[in-house]
């Protein structure tokens, strides 16, 4: 499907690699004034037009990159002080070797594998979600996507600075939670199946919970038990409940741990061997992990 998308910031450099990224897509890129009148008002105006396109049924993406002193001309286009008599002084000045300092600092900050291209990539992946409108149920329906680059740089900084050992992940967006439950949920009702669906992130916090019309109230709870088994253990929980009635020690002791179940229909997510969390269904005659299965595959692009 092709999709018309309109990319602000472009002089960044991002919205540039954004169109490239976007060649089957018809893209319009610009910038706004950021030297005259929204000098200051930029990620307010954004949050405003977010609300306001919303009604229109035109979905907003806000996305927050780190800084990347490579690969955009970011920093030449950054705001400057309006005074050029008193920028001149600062020029000449005591701190006239601040700016020098605080390009190294940034420098130091990012991972020799920082791309900026990363950001380009992830609005694509956003841009390729399905729009899904609920017609039932009228809401502002807005996308929003963290960038954890930032989180990445600092993890590199102190790295390098004390040798700590921090780690970096990637973690499950609702977006992708909400594509995985929703065609799931379709999935079954396909089969003439009414049933519910968890979804789960790495910590085995809920991130979508869908119950479809008619379903029993106790398929909520096993949903979530089985996303959550399948997510913690790394495995399909139809092998795992296979290892309990095979009476595997292990299994049998592990049962016994909150929000654990030995019963199949759910799968673990991943991205690449990571897992990042875990999908649950409940409520057919044996068909709940095809479900999944199916919903996995809706996503299947965005956690290569």
């Amino acid at each position: 499907m092709k999709f018309v998308v309109v990319v602000t910031g472009a002089s960044s450099g991002l919205g540039c690699m954004t169109a490239l990224a976007h060649s089957r897509h018809t893209v319009y890129v610009s910038m706004r004034d950021t030297a005259g009148r929204n000098a200051s008002q930029v990620s307010e105006i954004t949050a405003s037009y977010a609300g306001e396109l919303a009604r229109w049924g035109i979905e907003t993406t806000i996305v927050v990159p780190g800084a990347f002193t490579k690969g955009t001309n970011r920093f030449a286009h950054a705001e400057a002080p309006a005074d050029e008599a008193r920028v001149e002084e600062y020029a000449e000045g005591p701190t006239k070797d601040i700016p020098t300092i605080a390009m190294k600092g940034l420098a130091a900050l990012e991972p020799k594998d920082a791309d900026p291209q990363a950001v380009a990539n992830t609005i694509a992946a956003v841009v390729d979600m399905p729009f899904r409108a609920e017609e039932k149920q009228p809401m502002i329906a807005m996308r929003y996507l963290a960038i954890r680059i930032a989180v990445s740089l600092v993890a590199s900084c102190a790295s390098g600075a004390s040798n700590a050992q921090l780690t970096t992940h990637k973690d499950l967006i609702y977006q992708v939670g909400k594509a995985i439950a929703e065609e799931t949920l379709a999935s079954c009702a396909n089969r003439g199946y009414a049933i519910s669906v968890v979804v789960v992130d790495r910590a085995g916090q809920t991130v979508i919970a869908l119950r479809a019309d008619n379903a029993s109230p106790h398929t909520m709870e096993n949903a979530r038990r089985k996303a959550y088994t399948a997510m913690t253990f790394r495995v399909a929980t139809t092998a795992y409940a296979k290892r309990f009635a095979d009476n595997d020690p292990v299994v049998r002791q592990q049962v016994t741990l909150p929000n654990v179940i030995a019963i199949g229909g759910g799968l673990p997510i991943k991205m690449g061997d990571e897992v990042i969390g875990g999908a649950g269904a409940s409520g057919s005659p044996g068909v709940d992990e095809a479900c999944v299965q199916t919903g996995l595959d809706r996503v299947a692009n965005y956690v290569k």
